[in-house]
């Protein structure tokens, strides 16, 4: 709509506003929305993104744009460091409490940047666009989620607060007066991050911490009870999660030393399945917990990392997600040393065993 005469206005306000678009990322724990998280790669989490309408929405015959336009990042060589599920691509409208599911009335595409898929594109499909669709008002909500996961491309750590990021913008009919077909404005970009850290472990001797040990074999796991799951690992990097008969095995190098690469922040345990050759296999798996703080904006950061493992807290590195982790081993030759509580506990049942002998054999002597 236009103003043709203005006459002693101070001030003016904008007769209709425009449409805008939000992303956020759904926390599976608390359901809640945020605009930074941690994700450990290969883990399926959710996107979720609003689009408005501009307040004259009415004023349109039809709306035939509406176009949500999702990037992600790339690495290097192009590819892309999010892969998203497309039959999880889902289309919600929302008016106030109630929800009513309008995917059939858009249509997903992957987008490729040298046949390789860079986001997806979600448009309306109809020839009246959003007017074809029942209940839309200008206060009305547009709701686009999906699944995604972080791929083994994906940066490490904070890398000067860059992190992961996927971007989204909307385009959208702009026009009234061309029947909501002609000319169409665009959103400026909003985006999420997403931070994944790396475990570097290191195996020693425990009566000399300068005595590094290969060949010690680990599973990685995670969750309690019967939802403990096991680490599916490739070249490093976590890439799903199974049962302890199926995990990949850890193996320390001839330095003594493991990396995992991928994880996000929370608890894990590292169960021991084979000790290095003289060594004793832990009995009880090794707890940890990896601690980070992001900054719930963008771009986001990460302010804190570090990994404790029983009353022991050690800060990370921040700039490549790094955080440390000793674990050691006792030689199975290990005894008690001479003239200790424990040699003389072994030498009294030793000469108990002895003597209870000794006294059987009497006995049956006496008998005959």
């Amino acid at each position: 709509s236009y103003i043709l005469t203005l006459s002693g206005v101070k001030d003016i306000t904008p007769k209709a506003s425009v449409p805008s678009v939000e992303k956020k990322i759904e926390k599976p724990d608390a359901k809640n929305l945020v605009d930074a998280d941690t994700w450990t790669e290969g883990d399926t989490h959710t996107f979720h993104i609003t689009g408005t309408l501009p307040s004259n929405y009415a004023d349109y015959t039809s709306y035939y744009y509406y176009q949500f336009t999702d990037t992600f990042q790339k690495d290097a060589d192009g590819n892309a460091v999010f892969s998203y599920d497309a039959d999880s691509v889902k289309v919600t409208l929302v008016n106030g409490d109630t929800s009513t599911d309008i995917t059939s009335y858009f249509t997903s595409a992957a987008t490729t940047t040298d046949d390789k898929i860079t986001g997806l594109t979600v448009t309306t499909n109809s020839e009246k666009g959003l007017k074809d669709i029942e209940g839309i008002t200008a206060s009305s909500k547009i709701v686009l989620t999906y699944n995604a996961k972080l791929l083994s491309n994906a940066v490490v750590g904070d890398n000067n607060g860059l992190g992961n990021v996927n971007t989204v913008n909307l385009t959208y009919s702009n026009n009234p007066n061309t029947g909501g077909k002609g000319d169409t404005g665009k959103t400026p970009d909003d985006s999420v991050t997403v931070f994944t850290f790396q475990l570097d472990m290191t195996k020693v001797d425990k009566a000399n911490t300068d005595t590094t040990l290969a060949d010690a074999k680990f599973v990685l796991s995670r969750g309690t009870g019967d939802a403990i799951e096991y680490a599916v690992i490739t070249d490093g990097h976590v890439t799903g999660w199974t049962t302890k008969d199926q995990a990949t095995t850890i193996t320390t190098d001839a330095n003594g030393k493991a990396n995992v690469i991928g994880l996000a922040d929370g608890t894990y345990a590292l169960t021991e399945t084979a000790a290095p050759t003289g060594y004793t296999v832990l009995a009880d798996p090794i707890s940890f917990t990896i601690n980070s703080t992001v900054t719930d904006a963008f771009p986001s950061a990460v302010t804190a990392l570090s990994i404790s493992s029983g009353n022991k807290t050690t800060d990370g590195t921040i700039s490549t997600g790094t955080v440390a982790l000793t674990v050691v081993n006792t030689s199975s030759s290990s005894l008690p040393s001479t003239g200790g509580m424990g040699s003389t506990i072994i030498i009294l049942c030793s000469a108990m065993v002895v003597a209870v002998a000794g006294t059987i054999l009497y006995r049956r002597r006496q008998a005959k």
